[in-house]
Protein backbone atom coordinates (compact mmCIF):
# COMPACT_ATOMS: atom_id res chain seq x y z
CA UNK A 1 0.00 0.00 0.00
CA UNK A 2 1.09 3.76 -0.63
CA UNK A 3 2.92 4.93 2.78
CA UNK A 4 2.72 8.98 1.91
CA UNK A 5 0.71 11.06 3.64
CA UNK A 6 -3.03 10.98 2.50
CA UNK A 7 -2.04 15.18 1.32
CA UNK A 8 0.55 14.02 -0.63
CA UNK A 9 -0.73 10.85 -2.53
CA UNK A 10 -0.80 11.42 -6.49
CA UNK A 11 -4.87 11.54 -7.34
CA UNK A 12 -3.70 9.47 -10.20
CA UNK A 13 -2.78 6.69 -7.95
CA UNK A 14 -5.24 6.82 -5.60
CA UNK A 15 -7.74 6.00 -8.48
CA UNK A 16 -5.66 3.56 -9.89
CA UNK A 17 -6.49 1.74 -6.49
CA UNK A 18 -9.78 1.86 -5.66
CA UNK A 19 -11.35 -1.08 -6.17
CA UNK A 20 -14.64 -0.56 -8.68
CA UNK A 21 -16.33 -2.95 -7.80
CA UNK A 22 -18.87 -1.92 -5.36
CA UNK A 23 -16.47 1.04 -4.27
CA UNK A 24 -17.09 2.41 -7.92
CA UNK A 25 -19.89 2.63 -9.80
CA UNK A 26 -20.32 2.93 -13.79
CA UNK A 27 -20.92 6.11 -15.32
CA UNK A 28 -23.49 6.29 -17.73
CA UNK A 29 -22.15 6.93 -21.46
CA UNK A 30 -19.96 6.01 -24.56
CA UNK A 31 -16.66 5.89 -24.83
CA UNK A 32 -14.66 5.79 -28.55
CA UNK A 33 -11.56 4.74 -29.71
CA UNK A 34 -10.42 6.38 -33.67
CA UNK A 35 -9.01 3.90 -35.74
CA UNK A 36 -8.41 3.93 -39.02
CA UNK A 37 -10.32 7.87 -39.19
CA UNK A 38 -13.43 6.22 -37.74
CA UNK A 39 -14.52 6.50 -34.59
CA UNK A 40 -14.89 2.70 -32.72
CA UNK A 41 -17.32 2.35 -29.76
CA UNK A 42 -15.55 0.29 -26.48
CA UNK A 43 -18.11 0.99 -24.25
CA UNK A 44 -21.05 1.73 -23.73
CA UNK A 45 -22.98 1.92 -20.08
CA UNK A 46 -26.63 2.96 -19.87
CA UNK A 47 -28.22 2.71 -16.06
CA UNK A 48 -24.90 2.02 -14.78
CA UNK A 49 -24.31 -1.43 -16.82
CA UNK A 50 -22.26 -2.42 -19.57
CA UNK A 51 -23.53 -2.84 -22.82
CA UNK A 52 -20.79 -4.04 -24.63
CA UNK A 53 -19.10 -7.49 -23.01
CA UNK A 54 -18.61 -9.50 -26.06
CA UNK A 55 -15.19 -11.49 -25.72
CA UNK A 56 -15.39 -12.96 -28.95
CA UNK A 57 -14.88 -9.83 -31.70
CA UNK A 58 -17.55 -8.27 -33.19
CA UNK A 59 -17.82 -6.50 -36.46
CA UNK A 60 -17.90 -2.53 -36.09
CA UNK A 61 -20.47 -2.53 -38.77
CA UNK A 62 -22.93 -4.86 -36.57
CA UNK A 63 -21.97 -2.63 -33.38
CA UNK A 64 -23.15 0.02 -35.52
CA UNK A 65 -26.64 -1.32 -36.73
CA UNK A 66 -27.23 -1.86 -32.92
CA UNK A 67 -26.20 1.12 -31.67
CA UNK A 68 -28.09 2.79 -34.36
CA UNK A 69 -27.87 6.68 -34.18
CA UNK A 70 -25.68 7.06 -30.72
CA UNK A 71 -23.07 5.50 -32.84
CA UNK A 72 -21.08 8.29 -34.12
CA UNK A 73 -19.22 10.75 -30.86
CA UNK A 74 -20.71 13.63 -32.25
CA UNK A 75 -21.54 15.41 -29.03
CA UNK A 76 -18.61 13.34 -27.27
CA UNK A 77 -15.35 15.41 -25.85
CA UNK A 78 -12.02 14.27 -27.78
CA UNK A 79 -8.85 13.51 -26.12
CA UNK A 80 -5.24 13.27 -26.93
CA UNK A 81 -3.88 9.81 -25.94
CA UNK A 82 -0.65 11.05 -25.45
CA UNK A 83 -1.88 12.72 -21.75
CA UNK A 84 -1.36 8.95 -20.94
CA UNK A 85 2.29 9.22 -20.51
CA UNK A 86 4.31 10.33 -18.09
CA UNK A 87 6.56 13.33 -19.59
CA UNK A 88 6.28 12.80 -23.50
CA UNK A 89 6.21 15.22 -26.02
CA UNK A 90 6.40 13.19 -29.43
CA UNK A 91 4.90 10.25 -30.52
CA UNK A 92 6.10 7.29 -28.49
CA UNK A 93 6.25 4.88 -31.89
CA UNK A 94 8.34 7.70 -33.46
CA UNK A 95 11.55 5.59 -31.79
CA UNK A 96 12.54 2.43 -33.57
CA UNK A 97 15.25 -0.37 -32.87
CA UNK A 98 18.31 1.56 -33.82
CA UNK A 99 19.47 0.08 -36.94
CA UNK A 100 19.48 1.17 -40.86
CA UNK A 101 17.03 -1.83 -41.69
CA UNK A 102 14.10 0.29 -40.66
CA UNK A 103 12.23 1.41 -43.16
CA UNK A 104 9.37 3.32 -40.95
CA UNK A 105 8.70 2.48 -37.38
CA UNK A 106 5.46 1.16 -36.08
CA UNK A 107 2.14 3.46 -36.27
CA UNK A 108 0.10 4.49 -33.38
CA UNK A 109 -2.60 2.44 -34.42
CA UNK A 110 -4.86 4.06 -32.08
CA UNK A 111 -4.25 6.91 -33.67
CA UNK A 112 -3.62 9.42 -30.81
CA UNK A 113 -7.15 10.36 -30.06
CA UNK A 114 -10.53 9.29 -27.69
CA UNK A 115 -13.46 10.21 -27.44
CA UNK A 116 -16.28 10.19 -24.18
CA UNK A 117 -19.72 11.09 -23.69
CA UNK A 118 -19.67 11.47 -20.01
CA UNK A 119 -18.53 12.88 -16.88
CA UNK A 120 -15.15 11.24 -16.16
CA UNK A 121 -11.38 12.02 -16.45
CA UNK A 122 -9.96 9.21 -18.95
CA UNK A 123 -6.30 8.88 -17.58
CA UNK A 124 -6.30 8.06 -14.44
CA UNK A 125 -2.61 6.42 -14.37
CA UNK A 126 0.50 6.99 -15.42
CA UNK A 127 1.98 5.24 -18.12
CA UNK A 128 5.92 5.63 -19.35
CA UNK A 129 6.96 4.14 -22.29
CA UNK A 130 10.91 2.74 -23.30
CA UNK A 131 11.72 1.65 -26.92
CA UNK A 132 14.61 -0.42 -26.54
CA UNK A 133 17.39 -0.61 -29.26
CA UNK A 134 19.55 -3.80 -30.08
CA UNK A 135 22.75 -2.36 -28.64
CA UNK A 136 20.72 -1.44 -25.21
CA UNK A 137 18.32 -4.66 -24.45
CA UNK A 138 16.74 -4.44 -20.86
CA UNK A 139 18.17 -7.32 -19.45
CA UNK A 140 15.29 -7.83 -17.61
CA UNK A 141 15.45 -11.84 -16.37
CA UNK A 142 11.53 -12.52 -15.73
CA UNK A 143 11.31 -11.19 -19.43
CA UNK A 144 13.95 -12.87 -20.92
CA UNK A 145 12.89 -16.61 -19.24
CA UNK A 146 9.49 -15.90 -20.54
CA UNK A 147 9.78 -15.20 -24.08
CA UNK A 148 12.87 -17.33 -24.35
CA UNK A 149 10.79 -20.44 -23.38
CA UNK A 150 8.24 -19.43 -26.34
CA UNK A 151 11.21 -19.11 -28.59
CA UNK A 152 13.00 -22.27 -27.96
CA UNK A 153 9.76 -24.21 -28.65
CA UNK A 154 10.92 -23.51 -32.14
CA UNK A 155 14.05 -22.78 -32.19
CA UNK A 156 17.13 -23.17 -29.94
CA UNK A 157 19.04 -21.00 -32.13
CA UNK A 158 17.52 -17.68 -32.47
CA UNK A 159 18.27 -14.56 -30.34
CA UNK A 160 15.63 -12.65 -28.35
CA UNK A 161 15.24 -8.64 -29.37
CA UNK A 162 12.57 -7.00 -26.89
CA UNK A 163 11.52 -3.93 -29.19
CA UNK A 164 9.42 -1.99 -26.31
CA UNK A 165 7.41 -2.14 -22.97
CA UNK A 166 5.14 0.63 -21.32
CA UNK A 167 5.50 0.46 -17.29
CA UNK A 168 2.74 1.31 -15.24
CA UNK A 169 1.25 0.73 -11.27
CA UNK A 170 -2.30 -0.82 -11.96
CA UNK A 171 -2.69 -1.74 -8.49
CA UNK A 172 -1.22 1.19 -6.41
CA UNK A 173 1.13 -0.84 -4.37
CA UNK A 174 4.23 1.20 -5.68
CA UNK A 175 5.36 -1.48 -7.98
CA UNK A 176 5.36 -1.12 -11.66
CA UNK A 177 3.36 -3.68 -14.10
CA UNK A 178 4.10 -4.19 -17.79
CA UNK A 179 3.24 -4.61 -21.14
CA UNK A 180 6.08 -6.15 -23.58
CA UNK A 181 6.56 -6.62 -26.84
CA UNK A 182 9.03 -9.26 -28.25
CA UNK A 183 9.52 -9.01 -31.73
CA UNK A 184 13.29 -10.31 -34.23
CA UNK A 185 11.49 -8.82 -37.66
CA UNK A 186 11.47 -5.77 -39.29
CA UNK A 187 10.33 -4.46 -42.42
CA UNK A 188 13.29 -3.74 -44.68
CA UNK A 189 14.64 -3.47 -47.84
CA UNK A 190 17.80 -3.49 -49.91
CA UNK A 191 19.65 -6.41 -47.94
CA UNK A 192 22.55 -8.34 -49.04
CA UNK A 193 21.40 -11.64 -49.55
CA UNK A 194 23.07 -13.04 -46.09
CA UNK A 195 21.12 -15.67 -44.69
CA UNK A 196 21.53 -16.53 -40.88
CA UNK A 197 24.07 -19.46 -39.85
CA UNK A 198 21.23 -21.51 -38.75
CA UNK A 199 18.80 -23.28 -40.96
CA UNK A 200 16.95 -24.20 -37.51
CA UNK A 201 16.22 -20.69 -37.36
CA UNK A 202 12.41 -19.13 -36.39
CA UNK A 203 10.81 -15.79 -36.48
CA UNK A 204 8.27 -14.36 -33.84
CA UNK A 205 6.19 -11.33 -32.45
CA UNK A 206 4.93 -11.85 -28.99
CA UNK A 207 3.47 -9.71 -26.32
CA UNK A 208 2.78 -10.51 -22.16
CA UNK A 209 1.66 -9.38 -19.41
CA UNK A 210 3.98 -9.07 -16.39
CA UNK A 211 3.16 -8.49 -13.25
CA UNK A 212 4.91 -6.27 -10.75
CA UNK A 213 6.50 -9.82 -9.27
CA UNK A 214 7.31 -10.98 -12.94
CA UNK A 215 4.64 -13.30 -13.23
CA UNK A 216 3.94 -13.52 -17.09
CA UNK A 217 0.29 -13.33 -18.95
CA UNK A 218 0.09 -14.39 -22.52
CA UNK A 219 -1.39 -11.78 -24.37
CA UNK A 220 -1.14 -13.22 -27.99
CA UNK A 221 1.33 -13.64 -30.60
CA UNK A 222 3.65 -16.92 -32.88
CA UNK A 223 6.87 -17.85 -33.58
CA UNK A 224 6.99 -19.72 -36.56
CA UNK A 225 10.09 -22.03 -37.85
CA UNK A 226 8.84 -21.93 -41.40
CA UNK A 227 11.73 -20.38 -42.76
CA UNK A 228 14.38 -21.22 -45.45
CA UNK A 229 18.00 -20.66 -45.51
CA UNK A 230 17.62 -19.79 -49.69
CA UNK A 231 14.86 -18.00 -51.28
CA UNK A 232 11.55 -19.67 -52.03
CA UNK A 233 10.66 -20.08 -55.69
CA UNK A 234 6.88 -18.67 -56.51
CA UNK A 235 5.32 -22.08 -57.31
CA UNK A 236 2.10 -24.38 -55.51
CA UNK A 237 0.98 -20.61 -53.53
CA UNK A 238 4.18 -20.30 -51.72
CA UNK A 239 5.85 -17.22 -52.32
CA UNK A 240 9.54 -15.47 -51.46
CA UNK A 241 9.36 -12.86 -49.53
CA UNK A 242 13.07 -11.53 -50.90
CA UNK A 243 12.85 -11.45 -55.02
CA UNK A 244 15.20 -10.45 -57.32
CA UNK A 245 15.41 -10.11 -61.52
CA UNK A 246 18.22 -12.56 -62.80
CA UNK A 247 18.21 -10.22 -65.73
CA UNK A 248 18.26 -7.14 -63.77
CA UNK A 249 20.70 -8.46 -60.19
CA UNK A 250 21.15 -4.42 -59.45
CA UNK A 251 17.53 -4.82 -58.47
CA UNK A 252 16.61 -6.36 -55.36
CA UNK A 253 13.19 -5.63 -53.32
CA UNK A 254 13.24 -6.98 -49.53
CA UNK A 255 10.11 -7.33 -47.84
CA UNK A 256 10.72 -8.73 -44.15
CA UNK A 257 13.92 -9.14 -42.46
CA UNK A 258 14.70 -10.91 -39.14
CA UNK A 259 17.68 -10.50 -36.35
CA UNK A 260 19.13 -13.62 -36.30
CA UNK A 261 22.89 -14.94 -35.56
CA UNK A 262 24.85 -15.27 -38.16
CA UNK A 263 28.17 -17.28 -38.60
CA UNK A 264 30.42 -15.13 -36.60
CA UNK A 265 28.07 -15.77 -33.50
CA UNK A 266 26.62 -11.79 -33.94
CA UNK A 267 22.82 -10.87 -34.19
CA UNK A 268 22.23 -9.61 -37.78
CA UNK A 269 19.49 -7.97 -39.90
CA UNK A 270 19.17 -11.49 -42.30
CA UNK A 271 16.39 -11.72 -45.07
CA UNK A 272 13.23 -13.68 -44.37
CA UNK A 273 12.89 -16.51 -46.91
CA UNK A 274 9.84 -17.43 -45.23
CA UNK A 275 6.62 -19.66 -46.61
CA UNK A 276 3.63 -17.23 -46.78
CA UNK A 277 3.33 -14.17 -48.62
CA UNK A 278 5.46 -10.86 -46.81
CA UNK A 279 4.30 -12.18 -43.78
CA UNK A 280 5.26 -10.42 -40.31
CA UNK A 281 2.64 -10.33 -37.66
CA UNK A 282 3.30 -6.32 -35.91
CA UNK A 283 3.70 -5.70 -32.30
CA UNK A 284 0.21 -4.78 -30.23
CA UNK A 285 0.09 -1.36 -29.24
CA UNK A 286 -2.00 -0.88 -26.13
CA UNK A 287 -4.20 2.27 -24.09
CA UNK A 288 -4.88 2.29 -20.44
CA UNK A 289 -7.76 4.49 -20.05
CA UNK A 290 -11.21 4.91 -18.09
CA UNK A 291 -13.55 3.73 -20.71
CA UNK A 292 -16.67 3.39 -17.85
CA UNK A 293 -15.94 6.08 -15.26
CA UNK A 294 -15.49 3.45 -12.34
CA UNK A 295 -12.21 5.03 -11.51
CA UNK A 296 -10.17 2.25 -12.81
CA UNK A 297 -8.21 1.67 -15.87
CA UNK A 298 -8.77 -1.04 -18.49
CA UNK A 299 -6.11 -2.05 -20.79
CA UNK A 300 -6.85 -1.99 -24.83
CA UNK A 301 -4.92 -3.65 -27.13
CA UNK A 302 -4.35 -4.27 -31.19
CA UNK A 303 -1.76 -4.77 -33.21
CA UNK A 304 -1.22 -2.90 -36.70
CA UNK A 305 -3.07 -5.19 -38.71
CA UNK A 306 -6.03 -4.36 -41.07
CA UNK A 307 -9.15 -5.72 -39.31
CA UNK A 308 -7.60 -6.71 -36.25
CA UNK A 309 -9.61 -6.43 -33.47
CA UNK A 310 -9.05 -3.76 -30.42
CA UNK A 311 -9.65 -6.34 -27.04
CA UNK A 312 -10.59 -4.36 -24.75
CA UNK A 313 -9.43 -5.88 -20.68
CA UNK A 314 -10.59 -5.10 -17.66
CA UNK A 315 -8.62 -5.62 -14.11
CA UNK A 316 -10.42 -8.38 -12.02
CA UNK A 317 -10.37 -8.12 -7.85
CA UNK A 318 -6.79 -9.53 -8.36
CA UNK A 319 -5.76 -6.93 -10.83
CA UNK A 320 -5.34 -9.39 -13.67
CA UNK A 321 -6.14 -8.55 -16.93
CA UNK A 322 -9.47 -10.18 -18.26
CA UNK A 323 -11.05 -9.94 -21.74
CA UNK A 324 -14.29 -8.18 -21.77
CA UNK A 325 -14.88 -6.84 -25.33
CA UNK A 326 -13.56 -7.36 -28.58
CA UNK A 327 -14.33 -5.17 -32.19
CA UNK A 328 -12.79 -6.02 -35.56
CA UNK A 329 -11.74 -2.42 -37.17
CA UNK A 330 -12.27 -1.73 -40.39
CA UNK A 331 -9.38 -1.52 -43.00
Amino acid sequence: MNNMPEDQINPLDAKAGSTGDGGSALKDGAFWVKNSNTFLPVSRVEDGKQKLLNKEPEWYHIIQKRLGVDYEPNEAVIHDTHKMYIGLEQNPYDSSLSDGSWVYSPSGVFEDAIAISGDWEPFVINVRYVCYSLQSQPGNQAWENYFNAKIEEASAVTPLIIKNAWFFDIDGDGREESIVNASNTVFASGLEQHPPASEDTAIYTLTAYFNSDGAAIDMGGSVSSSVSSEPVNIQNNIYESYTFDKNSPEYIEQFIAAYQYDRNGDVAVCPIFNYGENYRLPEKSILLVDIDGDGRAELLTMPTLIYAPITVYHFDENWQPCVQFAINTPA
